[in-house]
């Protein structure tokens, strides 16, 4: 997960000839004119990055830039301040990250593994702790398929128990909705479109908020769930991938468009290439497939189906944001 994140940042030129063919045209991103972000050195980061409704863009950075947990806010604007949203370390008791969540009104939470238990982290605008929530579960819990907290405060969790969990539970999932108190309100591992392995391909459960409230749940098998914050599935989107065996890695909500990342690995030891699908959220039918040109590099952070796309690029050693319209 570390690894395959941070290469995403990475500026890497390749080609576009000869590479694994679409059921559709694919359309080259061109970007604008970069502009260089003041605020922070450069960083690299793990996890997907994030985007509210005012453009800001948040990032899990890669140590040693910054200590960890941390979460760290670009403003949309390249001038403004970062904030760094960090949970103190308090020594023993100090906690190991595992995921965070970024409304579209932009309240950010993270889910860690503490001393007490599992826990959600919320944080004030500022950065510091607003309060922390041990959740109704046991250690060992690693929630890589959704992690998503309200701005109520109920959190919508799934992922699976790893190797610190009590044996029992070990390699066994759990998908549920959790109060604002931590309370497990309603275990959802056996609602129809839910994958209940607990062990999925990692990439393919990834979840997004979209402006209608609701959450937008990557699923195997071409689906995208949408589901309220009581647990309901609201309605199935079903998809086409467009290219066989590609890997749905991430969502990004904006309107009535969503674009899933998809990932095709031809060769275990090089990159993969990264084909953006946009698709209309109304119907499933595609909109447009797209790859980047390399001058964007392999960052995209965030998506506006008003504003198209923003990247992320290393280029002399700073960060250069870019972006590319839809077209």
């Amino acid at each position: 997960m570390k690894l395959f994140a941070f290469l995403l940042m990475c500026s890497v030129s390749f080609s576009l000839a000869g590479q694994t063919a679409t059921t559709i045209p694919v359309t080259l991103l061109h970007g604008s004119a970069p502009s260089e972000i003041k605020s922070v050195p450069a960083f690299g980061w793990y996890d997907f990055p994030k985007g509210d409704d005012a453009g800001n863009l948040y990032f899990h950075p890669d140590p040693p830039e910054f200590s960890s947990p941390v979460i760290l806010k670009l403003p949309a604007g390249t001038d403004d301040d970062a904030v760094v949203y960090k949970v103190p370390d308090k020594g023993d008791d100090s906690c190991e990250y595992r995921a965070f969540s970024v409304t579209r009104a932009g309240s950010v939470a993270m889910i860690a593994d503490c001393k007490e238990g599992t826990m959600i982290v919320h944080f004030l605008s500022d950065g510091s702790v607003s309060s922390r929530t041990v959740l109704d579960i046991a250690k060992g819990f690693d929630p890589s398929r959704v992690f998503a907290v309200f701005d109520s405060g109920v959190a919508i969790v799934g992922g699976s128990f790893n190797r610190t969990a009590p044996k029992p539970l070990l390699g066994t999932s759990l998908f549920g909705v959790f109060s604002p108190s931590g309370k497990l309100l309603r275990r959802l591992d056996g609602l129809a479109g839910i994958d209940k392995s607990a062990k999925p391909k990692f990439y393919e459960g990834y979840a997004a908020f979209g402006s209608d409230g609701l959450l937008y749940i990557l699923q195997p098998n071409e689906e995208i769930v949408v589901m309220s914050e009581s647990g309901e599935i609201v309605r199935t989107i079903q998809y086409h991938k467009t290219v066989r065996d590609a890997i749905a890695s991430h969502i990004v909500v904006s309107g009535n468009l969503a674009v899933v990342e998809l990932h095709i690995v031809s060769n275990p030891s090089e990159l993969s290439r990264i084909l953006l699908l946009v698709i209309n959220l109304a119907t499933g039918e595609t909109f447009r497939l797209y790859e980047a040109d390399p001058e964007l590099g392999r960052g995209m952070v965030n998506f506006s189906s008003k504003d198209g796309f923003t990247f992320l690029r290393l280029s002399k050693g700073r960060l250069q944001k870019m972006t590319a319209p839809l077209h």
